[in-house]
C-alpha cells in the first residue's frame, strides 16, 4: 500500500469513527446522562412552569434528569440560538411557542434558520385566547361585527405590538373585514384592565385572565380561538362555531431539538412525553393555565409549525405590522 493510501485510509478510519460517535446517543441504552432542556423565557412563566412539571415526570421516565436551563432575551431568539447551535445527540432541547412562528414569520434577520435548524420532538398543549368585551357593547359576536361595520373601527387593547393578543385581532379583522384600531399595553394586565374600565372595547385575553371577570359582569366573553371550546369556558362558543370556520389562534407550547438529533432518539422522546402528558399533575399544570393537552407526531408537529409560519406571516404582511 502505498503512502498516500495508507494517509487515506486512516483518514476514512478517522471520520468513521467521529461519525459513529456522533450518532451513537441513537443507541438503547438512551439517556446515559442528564438532558438539558433550554426555557428561552424567564423564570415563573406560563412555559417555564408547564416545563418544569414535564421535566420532572420525564426525568423519572427516562431514569436520568432533565435540567432547565432559563435563557430568556431578545424575544426568546437567544436560548433558541444556543439550542440552534448544540450538538444534535438527544440530550439538548428547547420549549418552542407562538412567538418562535411569529419570529420566524416576521422577516427579521435571525441567527438561526426556525425551519431547517431544528426538528419537532413533541406539542406539549395549547390555550386558545378569548375574545371579552366591555358590557356597554353588544353581547353577540353578530352584534359587536355589526356595529364595526356600522361606526369607528372596533379598539381594542393589546399586550404590545407584535405580541400574541395584536397578531389575533389583526387576524380577527381580516377574517371579519371589519377594522379594529389596537392600542398596545405593557403587557396582558394593563390591557385587561383598561377593557374593564371601558376605555377600550374588546381584546383577546388568555382565558385564565377574562374568566374572573365574565364571572363577575364585568366583561363579555363572546368567543374563544380554538377549534374546540376551552374546558375551562364549556359555555362559551369558538369563532369557528360562531361564523369563521377555521379560525384558530392560540398560545401553544412544544419541544424541540436540533437538526440532525436521530429520529430513534426523537421518536422515545415523544412516545414518553406522551405518557407524561397524561399524568395527573401535568393535567393540571395545563389546567391552571387554561390550557389543553395537545399530542402531535414529530412529523404533525413539523406540519403545525410550518402552517403556522404562514399563517402569520400572512397577518403581518397584510397588516402591516412592524415588529420591534
Amino acid at each position: 500500500m502505498t503512502p498516500a493510501r495508507r494517509r487515506w485510509v486512516a483518514g476514512a478510519l478517522t471520520l468513521s469513527a467521529v461519525l459513529l460517535a456522533w450518532v451513537a446517543p441513537a443507541r438503547a441504552d438512551y439517556p446515559e446522562k442528564p438532558i438539558q432542556l433550554i426555557v428561552p423565557f424567564g423564570p415563573g412563566g406560563p412555559a417555564d412552569i408547564l416545563a418544569r412539571v414535564v421535566a420532572a415526570r420525564l426525568s423519572e421516565r427516562l431514569g436520568k434528569q432533565v435540567v432547565i436551563e432559563n435563557q430568556s432575551g431578545a424575544s426568546t431568539i437567544v436560548g433558541t440560538e444556543r439550542a440552534a447551535r448544540a450538538r444534535p445527540d438527544g440530550y439538548t432541547l428547547v420549549v418552542f411557542s407562538l412567538t418562535h412562528a411569529v419570529n420566524a414569520a416576521s422577516g427579521r434577520p435571525l441567527p438561526y434558520d426556525s425551519a431547517k435548524d431544528f426538528t419537532p420532538v413533541a406539542m406539549l398543549g395549547a390555550s386558545p385566547f378569548m375574545l371579552a368585551v366591555n358590557p356597554q357593547m353588544p353581547a353577540t359576536l353578530d352584534g359587536l361585527l355589526d356595529k364595526g361595520r356600522k361606526n369607528e373601527p372596533l379598539v381594542a387593547s393589546t399586550a404590545g405590538v407584535g405580541s400574541s393578543t395584536h397578531l389575533t385581532a389583526e387576524l380577527f379583522s381580516l377574517r371579519t373585514g371589519v377594522k379594529i384600531t389596537a392600542v398596545p399595553y405593557r403587557g396582558s394586565g394593563p390591557a385587561l384592565l383598561d377593557l374593564v374600565s371601558g376605555i377600550v372595547q374588546m381584546s383577546f385575553s388568555s382565558v385564565v385572565s377574562a374568566l374572573p371577570y365574565t364571572r363577575n359582569g364585568r366583561l363579555r366573553g363572546l368567543a374563544v380561538t380554538a377549534l374546540q371550546r376551552s374546558k375551562a369556558a364549556p359555555d362559551t362558543p369558538t369563532l369557528a362555531e360562531s361564523g369563521l370556520p377555521g379560525f384558530e389562534s392560540t398560545s401553544w407550547i412544544a419541544l424541540f431539538a436540533p437538526a440532525g438529533t436521530p429520529a430513534a432518539i426523537v421518536d422515545r422522546l415523544n412516545a414518553e412525553i406522551s405518557a407524561t402528558m397524561d399524568l395527573p399533575d401535568v393535567r393540571r399544570a395545563l389546567e391552571n393555565d387554561g390550557s389543553e393537552i395537545v399530542k402531535m407526531t414529530p412529523d404533525e408537529l413539523g406540519r403545525y409549525f410550518t402552517a403556522e409560519i404562514a399563517k402569520w406571516r400572512d397577518v403581518i404582511i397584510k397588516g402591516n405590522i412592524k415588529l420591534e
